[in-house]
């Protein structure tokens, strides 16, 4: 869930920039790299719940989205991408998770931005 109203202009155009890049060639794994960089803590190629926890924390925050980060949210999230059910996280699962993820983040934070912008349009007449 994204709280649209508490959400100022520019943290809209912050999170749409940041997710941008993601449709850049290269751009998605570039962030899933840098996801298993920064939260692979046992460097052992894979994500297990406690480093997934980690990343989404930070990016719920990041990416302004509010969600119960209990452990029943997270073991639902965690079997949602684990698609070989192994109980791991492997790169190309949280890729395919994100590209359609961001996808549909972004064209939330772009409804709300043309939203706004027509509601200026429509105050100046």
């Amino acid at each position: 869930m994204i709280k649209f109203p508490e959400l100022k202009d520019a943290e809209i155009e912050k999170v749409i920039s940041t997710l941008e890049v993601t449709k850049v060639e290269g751009g998605l794994d570039k962030l899933v790299g840098e996801v298993f960089a920064e939260f692979d803590k046992d460097k052992n190629g894979v994500l297990d719940r406690k480093e997934m926890r980690l990343f989404f924390s930070k990016v719920f925050v990041e990416w302004k989205l509010v969600f119960p980060l209990t452990d029943e949210f997270i073991d639902d999230l965690f079997r949602d991408i684990d698609k070989d059910h192994n109980n791991k996280i492997s790169h190309s699962e949280l890729k395919i998770y994100l590209a359609k993820y961001v996808h549909h983040v972004l064209s939330s934070f772009y409804k709300e931005r043309e939203m706004r912008i027509a509601k200026i349009a429509a105050a100046k007449k």
